[in-house]
């Protein structure tokens, strides 16, 4: 594995703080305590005159809104079942909105004039990914072969396998990311922001591209404590923390 990086002391130094697994919560109330405890630590590294950028996963959100959807159509036939992309987009928004009321909230009690922004972005995959063909993610409720049946009559592309005797659950594909497609919008305006404002940036992102492109440092985070940091290439290369091999696993190469 092999990476270079930009070192140009004229600038902040730019920190990488990963919200592992299920460190948001399943729930509202569980999400916005854990960023709310979370918020003093990631304050606290933006004060040592540091850009940091926050990635997590998403995983419980998705599956939470989706869930509420599909339950939901099968009590009352005027809500429609929705689909991933747009509980994706959902997801990103609510998160989004909890970490801008955290990071916001303490800002306003630390006397911080700052400002806090969510970007909803969109991922590209590889139309040709197998996984498309052989779909093994379980999201969403148990349904009877009856629903099962109904909603794949719905939306052929809908796939549903029969769940251990406890009843019917949808199947997704799971490709791997091969890049943000905002992604150079994205950098532009933070650079731009930056150079010509000075202002320090939080990034939500799930791309190691884009870490690989303006990072110089990186914490990992769980549970609202750093458990590793330093050099990106370094704590990348050799991860010491179970949390960070399993985010340099599900996340692109450095390479």
């Amino acid at each position: 594995m092999a990476a270079s990086f930009r070192k140009d002391p004229s600038k902040p130094k730019r920190v990488v703080i990963a919200l592992g697994g299920n460190a948001l919560g399943d729930t509202p109330s569980e999400q916005m305590e854990n960023v709310r405890k979370a918020a003093p630590a990631l304050l606290d590294v933006i004060d040592e005159h540091t850009e940091i950028i926050i990635t997590h996963g998403n995983g419980p959100q998705v599956g939470m809104i989706q869930k509420a959807f599909a339950i939901s159509s099968t009590l009352d036939e005027k809500v429609p079942v929705m689909d991933l992309p747009e509980c994706g987009a959902m997801s990103q928004g609510y998160i989004g909105y909890h970490l801008q009321q955290a990071l916001g909230a303490e800002m306003h009690r630390t006397g911080k004039k700052w400002h806090v922004a969510t970007v909803v972005t969109q991922i590209e995959v590889d139309a040709d990914d197998p996984s498309f063909q052989n779909p093994t993610k379980p999201i969403g409720p148990f349904l009877t072969k009856e629903q099962a049946e109904s909603q794949a009559a719905q939306d052929p592309s809908f796939h549903f396998v029969e769940d251990s005797g406890r009843g019917y659950r949808r199947v997704v594909a799971s490709p791997r990311p091969r890049r943000i497609v905002e992604s150079e919008s994205i950098l532009n305006l933070l650079r731009d922001l930056n150079t010509q404002l000075g202002l320090t940036i939080v990034l939500i992102t799930h791309e190691m591209a884009v870490i690989k492109a303006i990072c110089h440092k990186v914490a990992v985070m769980e549970n609202g404590s750093v458990v590793e940091e330093g050099d990106v290439y370094k704590v990348f290369s050799h991860p010491r923390e179970n949390i960070t091999r399993r985010f340099v696993a599900s996340a692109s190469s450095l390479s």
